[in-house]
């Protein structure tokens, strides 16, 4: 009872000192050579425009009944917020004690409200982390709930007792997965270089039809315009796992390797990156890192000496933290869906041209979101298009029609997916050829 009483009371502390996480809006300019010389790491068209400032949890309600804990990429919610449905689930979870579905939510819940933690040590939020195992452990053992959170959650435990806990966890996993089941296991397949049982399943993820057509199609059109061979450096769920799913699922763009960036630092991870490559042996690191920049410096070395060992090409998703790119932006080109780590001078222009015209696919933008559809869906559909507003004033300067109208539409629709309104979005489109022009800003 102790532990509960301290776990509760520590949840609930952090749950009300931090801040909701919001978007901000970021200045921009216009395109420069490489990305050192542009403050912003990607541009939203119309944040940094219209100055908007959206915070998704002004007006959040706090829960009063138990909901289900969907995934970041579908659906975000504040710190606040998925502490209460913690207490909630938690509850629930007591009273229906052989009910899994709701041990699974209350642990969704705690693990979302540590993510969403701004004020607290790692080492506080670990104490967090080992109360949950110890209840699942003590509530529900020998279940896949308890199994899963234990391999996702337990802090500095060994790889042997990592992998035993996934793979106690896939024994139990259940008929009917959902999106959380496929998403951990397909990348608990990669990271382990599994693809014997990474490739059915990835097929099977497809098949589900769960994951959202919008997302894998934003996905197609980065690896689209990623030259043969090239890697691409990136993080997060909505920028990974829906690659992999065209890779191994569809059978697409195969010669292309997607690097998850933090895992870099991981030993095995790392070695099992530089035997698919045929490199040798990986680099090995004991002992923590002691500090940020340490961390991103052994990162930026690990991934200089795949690219001097393969020649390969690199690329970097546009979506990280700015302290991702530090140690690259010199070299930097915004080609539009990613970043091209280059010694030489790329020409911009031809780039963007050549991917908006030959390698996205955009037209799908111009349907209406479904009514389901993921935050996700939203946010990248604006964001990752928005650089494609400089081909604007290059269209119009050309007299190409064609190419300026269906660029100016999907743009337009993809603000609208964000929820902006079609006149605001004109505005924005005004306002950008008149910066390219070097006019005085237009005031509607």
């Amino acid at each position: 009872m102790k532990t509960k009483l301290l776990f509760f009371t520590a949840l609930l502390g952090l749950s009300l000192t931090a801040p909701a996480q919001s978007l901000q809006p970021t200045d921009s300019e216009m395109p420069a050579d490489t990305i050192a010389a542009d403050n912003a790491y990607y541009d939203d068209l119309l944040e940094s425009i219209l100055g908007h400032n959206n915070d998704p949890y002004a007006n959040e309600e706090l829960p009063t009944s138990p909901t289900e804990v969907k995934h970041l990429i579908k659906e975000e919610h504040s710190n606040r917020w998925y502490a209460a449905q913690a207490e909630l689930w938690h509850n629930a979870a007591l009273s229906r004690k052989t009910d899994e579905t709701a041990w699974f939510n209350y642990f969704r819940a705690i693990k979302y409200c540590c993510d969403t933690d701004t004020e607290h040590t790692y080492e506080q939020l670990d104490s967090i982390k080992l109360a949950l195992i110890n209840e699942l452990k003590m509530q529900v053992p020998d279940s896949y709930t308890y199994y899963s959170a234990a391999y996702q959650l337990l802090p500095k435990q060994s790889d042997e007792d990592n992998r035993r806990y996934a793979e106690e966890a896939i024994k139990r996993m259940p008929a009917k997965k959902s999106f959380f089941d496929y998403d951990t296991w397909l990348a608990y397949y990669n990271f382990t270089a599994d693809s014997a049982r990474m490739v059915p399943y990835a097929k099977e993820y497809l098949k589900s039809g769960l994951y959202s057509n919008e997302l894998l199609t934003y996905a197609k059109n980065i690896l689209n315009t990623l030259p043969q061979n090239a890697l691409y450096l990136a993080d997060g769920d909505a920028n990974i796992i829906p690659k992999w799913i065209i890779q191994q699922g569809m059978g697409l763009h195969r010669d292309k390797l997607v690097i998850c960036n933090s895992m870099l630092i991981d030993a095995n991870y790392c070695q099992h990156i530089y035997t698919y490559l045929g490199i040798g042996e990986a680099p090995k690191r004991e002992g923590l890192f002691k500090d940020e920049d340490e961390l991103f410096d052994y990162i930026y070395n690990v991934v200089n000496e795949i690219i001097k060992r393969t020649g390969r090409p690199l690329y970097l998703t546009k979506n990280m933290e700015d302290s991702n790119y530090k140690r690259w932006d010199d070299n930097l080109y915004d080609e539009g869906m990613a970043y091209h780590y280059s010694l030489e001078e790329i020409d911009l222009d031809e780039a963007l041209r050549k991917n908006y015209e030959q390698h996205c696919d955009l037209n799908y933008l111009l349907s209406p979101l479904p009514d389901d559809c993921w935050r996700a869906d939203r946010t990248m559909s604006l964001q990752q298009y928005a650089n494609f507003r400089y081909l604007l004033p290059y269209y119009l300067e050309k007299k190409d029609k064609k190419h300026f109208k269906t660029l100016q539409r999907q743009l337009i629709s993809a603000g609208m997916r964000y929820g902006f309104s079609k006149k605001e979005m004109k505005q924005a489109i005004k306002e950008t050829i008149a910066e390219y022009n070097g006019e005085e800003k237009i005031e509607e």
